[in-house]
């Protein structure tokens, strides 16, 4: 089994229950999802439970449980950080609405009556 970090979605619910505790818990921006080796995804792990020693007793089971490194942890919280900044950076420009990424140019045209 391997935990793997995601970025939590907008679209993801605000609580969720716990795979190893079955307690709800407050989702963070990053999601602790715990996968087993054959890539099916098992669950969202609590923080409480994902720096827990004793998770392989929770989930009663022998396999071994790969964690995360600490780098690791860095480097998603550093990713989602860039990711806002272009988001809140592309709102500024503009360009959110726009396909093109390219900033709007608001043209005002005169009719020849108006002048």
């Amino acid at each position: 089994m391997k935990i793997y970090l995601e970025r939590t979605l907008s679209t993801c619910p605000t609580q969720l229950k716990c795979v190893a505790c079955t307690q709800p818990f407050e989702v963070e921006k990053i999601r602790s999802i715990l996968y087993d080796r054959t890539g099916l995804i098992q669950g969202d792990l609590c923080p409480t439970c994902r720096s827990a020693p004793d998770l392989q007793e929770k989930l009663q089971t022998t396999e071994a449980i790969r964690r995360p490194k600490l780098y690791q942890w860095w480097f998603k919280r550093l990713t989602i950080l860039s990711e806002a900044t272009q988001e809140i950076e592309s709102a500024r420009r503009g360009t959110r609405s726009c396909n093109c990424q390219k900033p709007r140019q608001i043209r005002i045209r005169f009719q020849e009556n108006d002048r």
